[in-house]
């Protein structure tokens, strides 16, 4: 039985891929033989994912709403946006990995709001079901 470094799944010795797409000769992730999609978070894992997803939710909500009050009290000066916008932008990377998605989708966070709420609305992607 092998395992595969990647994902940990067990494959039959004369496997010559693993379901996620490692090649076991050639030590590199090819694309996968299985046709099933294998993005997403597997079912097994779902729960942790939304748990963790919640976490990174609130932090960017959070972190928007604190920017928010602060720039409009006028405590803040403008060139503190780009270290806040960093920091929401890597929460909501983490948000949308949660998720199931690519960390790229959370680069929407540099919009805010408004780039979060389209983040919110994308649905769980489950692989597995």
């Amino acid at each position: 039985m092998k395992t595969c470094p990647k994902c940990k799944l067990g494959s039959p010795d004369e496997a010559l891929r693993c379901d996620c797409g490692y090649d076991f000769e050639t030590k590199r992730l090819e694309k996968s033989f299985n046709s099933k999609s294998t993005s997403g978070i597997p079912v097994e894992n779902l729960t942790k994912a939304k748990f963790e997803a919640r976490i990174w939710l609130a932090a960017s909500i959070l972190i928007i709403f604190l920017y928010g009050n602060f720039s409009i009290s006028g405590e803040l000066s403008p060139s503190f946006y780009f270290p806040v916008a960093a920091v929401l932008i890597v929460c909501c990377s983490r948000y949308a990995v949660c998720k199931g998605y690519d960390w790229t989708l959370g680069l929407l966070g540099f919009f805010s709001i408004v780039g979060l709420a389209f983040i919110i609305a994308k649905p769980y992607k489950i692989r597995g079901t």
